[in-house]
């Protein structure tokens, strides 16, 4: 068994994958593709897109090109997401469209900005509310999760906490999260992606608004074993 993964922004997580899946038996190989014009991977049985939508046939890909870009693109992955019953935000791409009724709102720069970048958070009436690619209401919670799906499956269920800037993802149990499971799930399905990280806010374990899909999501120890597991079992 060969794999080839391919990445252009998750250079640290595709290394440990590869060195996982090599040290149970499977050839792996990281391919950065922002070095490369073109790489012929019919020598691998299977490629595996982390994070990037660059066009490579191949009969067995993990991560389909569209479905990477469904994830890039927030105002795609919240339609998406709505149209199959998925709980999430609603959004406008136009300031001048921004509801009243909105009292805090999120300001997106750029549409597909990654994590935090070029957010705002805007208390309508009170700040000046700075051009934007995307708006939305800002969703009162108590708790953030990231809900990891790996061939349709939930592989990882995670309490997100900041300390000194840095997420710690704190593994959570299976029991509580069925509704939470089945919306990302779907949600997986829906979008046309293999492994993905849900972020989502929540007021408790049923009532959440999921708000961003990662194709780039951080490897963690249980998502690796599902991967390595998956490939050695082919």
């Amino acid at each position: 068994m060969r794999v080839a993964i391919i990445t252009s922004v998750a250079q640290e997580s595709s290394r440990i994958l590869a060195e996982a899946l090599r040290n149970n038996g499977v050839q792996a190989d990281v391919f950065d593709i922002k070095k490369l014009d073109k790489h012929n991977y019919e020598d691998y049985d299977s490629v595996f897109s982390y994070g990037t939508s660059h066009t490579t046939r191949h009969k067995h890909r993990f991560n389909p090109v569209e479905g990477v870009r469904n994830c890039v693109s927030k105002p795609r992955t919240f339609n998406i997401l709505k149209d199959n019953g998925c709980d999430t935000v609603p959004y406008v791409t136009r300031r001048g469209d921004v509801p009243k009724e909105w009292d805090w709102v999120v300001v997106r720069e750029d549409a597909g900005g990654r994590k935090a970048e070029g957010m705002h958070i805007i208390e309508q009436g009170e700040q000046e509310m700075p051009q934007g690619e995307l708006f939305t209401p800002f969703y009162e919670h108590k708790q953030e999760y990231r809900i990891v799906v790996f061939n349709g499956e939930v592989v990882g269920r995670f309490f997100k906490a900041e300390k000194e800037g840095w997420h710690w993802f704190n593994p959570q149990p299976k029991r509580g999260f069925e509704k939470m499971d089945d919306h990302c799930i779907r949600g997986a399905k829906a979008l046309g992606i293999d492994y993905v990280g849900f972020d989502v806010v929540a007021k408790d374990k049923k009532n959440f608004a999921i708000l961003e899909a990662n194709s780039a999501a951080r490897m963690t120890d249980e998502a690796e074993n599902a991967i390595v597991s998956y490939y050695i079992n082919l």
